[in-house]
């Protein structure tokens, strides 16, 4: 007869998380329990756990997968994980930190049934409950109404998304995993592809590329010669043509999110000077850029710039702050702001940078006000490519300013709260965002620039 043998429990983890801002931040919302469904913000808060039987579909019979997260304010210890039966074996090998733990439900309505229960029985105050109403179903959240019928269900995202703003040193270490991953496997891609490869067979490149680099292949937006259509077809990446690879790789959880181009060729002395032209101004945008600084403080530097320019009326300039989240791409914090030369393998000439800036082809078309001038003036162009070069090197730009300090900037313009952030894009498209907003910077400042 076959014994089976049970190894001795792991201890349970620490809390992953800061569990004294999250306490705050409940506390500013006036949420007194917090209940997180979402994929990713229930991976955040346990460290790292993800259920890999569903990491591709949720479907599972007549329901769904549901994780559930509850968490009262100020009550860590009552914390408590509810989740799919099959999730058993993972927490065997790995103890969540919680102090309740049920991994033997089956669909959304069982999952959630247990997390209630869980409320009452640890006679949790709940007049007032943080849920990710974007993440929970229908069936469950109607559960969860009727269940706290006397309570009030306010949507959690913004409290998450604030906390989840202050990345980790393994974070920022798992996002330069990802963002190097992807640019390695662009690079690749291009350098094994010539003239005559079509859109999708360079995106079923860029997906096995990313695969053997430990990457989960998000997507790929793709370009090639003067068309803007941006999903893979047959069409040809031809002699002369540009090819533009925008793409998300996923390492646990973190997404590299960056754009790399190049050229079939050599770039001509036209091509040179506009795409130098576009970089000046962006680096312009750049030099105000500080912790606490007013997003309109980046539109005073870049936009006198831009109406001096002779492409003026096909050149748009957009900065907006965002915080670290899902998509982001990490440079390098001593890295230098020095031209670099351009790389020719099979004569595809890319600029090479730890993070792309937009070029000419997507600062000189006016795709949302003037899509057939855009397309004009690009096609007057021998070259029309986007180059990439090196921002210029922060490092570490010391403290970020306080939630308070945050909140004033946010409340000159309440509209875009969503801005408070910790790095900034600054991309050439027609319409103005976060010109009031308030931006913060921990610990690094990361630039992402996309066409």
């Amino acid at each position: 007869m076959l014994d089976v043998t049970k190894k001795p429990a792991p201890a349970p983890a620490s809390i992953p998380f800061d569990a004294d801002r999250l306490d705050r931040l409940m506390d500013e919302a006036g949420i007194d329990v917090l209940c997180a469904s979402s994929k990713h913000n229930v991976q955040y808060l346990l460290g790292g756990h993800r259920a890999f039987f569903f990491e591709s579909m949720d479907a599972m019979g007549l329901s769904r997968y549901l994780p559930v997260l509850v968490y009262p304010k100020g009550n860590k210890q009552k914390a408590g994980y509810f989740g799919h039966r099959m999730e058993s074996y993972q927490k065997e090998n790995e103890p969540f930190w919680v102090g309740e733990a049920q991994t033997d439900s089956s669909g959304s309505v069982d999952t959630i049934t247990k997390a209630i229960d869980h409320m009452r029985r640890a006679g949790m105050k709940t007049a007032k409950i943080g849920a990710e109403l974007s993440f929970l179903p229908v069936d469950a959240g109607n559960a969860l109404r009727k269940a706290f019928s006397d309570s009030e269900i306010v949507d959690a995202v913004f409290v998450l998304e604030r906390l989840r703003a202050v990345k980790s040193a393994q974070e920022l270490r798992q996002l330069r995993i990802a963002s190097e991953g992807v640019i390695d496997s662009m690079l690749a891609v291009i350098a094994k592809h010539g003239p005559g490869a079509s859109k999708r067979e360079l995106t079923e490149a860029l997906r096995r590329e990313e695969t053997s680099r430990g990457l989960t292949f998000d997507y790929c937006l793709i370009t090639a010669g003067t068309s803007l259509n941006r999903a893979p077809s047959e069409q040809k990446w031809e002699k002369g043509d540009i090819l533009s690879l925008d793409s998300g790789g996923n390492y646990h959880g973190y997404i590299g999110d960056l754009c790399r181009m190049a050229i079939q060729g050599e770039p001509d002395a036209e091509l040179e000077d506009l795409l130098g032209e576009i970089e000046d101004i962006q680096r312009a945008g750049m030099m105000p850029i500080r912790a606490g600084a007013m997003g309109s403080v980046i539109y005073g530097a870049a936009e006198p710039l831009v109406q001096k320019s002779k492409h003026h009326n096909h050149l748009h300039f957009l900065a907006w702050s965002f915080r670290w989240r899902r998509r982001c791409s990490t440079p390098d914090a001593g890295s230098s702001s020095s031209r670099t030369p351009w790389w020719s393998p099979r004569r595809a000439s890319t600029f090479m940078g730890k993070v792309g800036v937009a070029g000419i082809a997507a600062a000189l078309r006016s795709a949302d006000s003037d899509p057939q001038a855009g397309r004009e003036l690009a096609g007057r162009l021998r070259h029309p490519v986007t180059q990439l070069r090196e921002p210029p090197s922060h490092g570490r730009l010391g403290q970020p300013p306080s939630d308070a300090q945050c909140k004033q900037g946010n409340d000159a313009d309440p509209d875009h709260q969503h801005n408070q952030c910790n790095g900034i894009v600054i991309e050439p498209v027609p319409t103005q965002y976060a010109h009031d907003a308030c931006l913060t910077q921990q610990p690094t400042l990361p630039f992402l620039f996309r066409p």
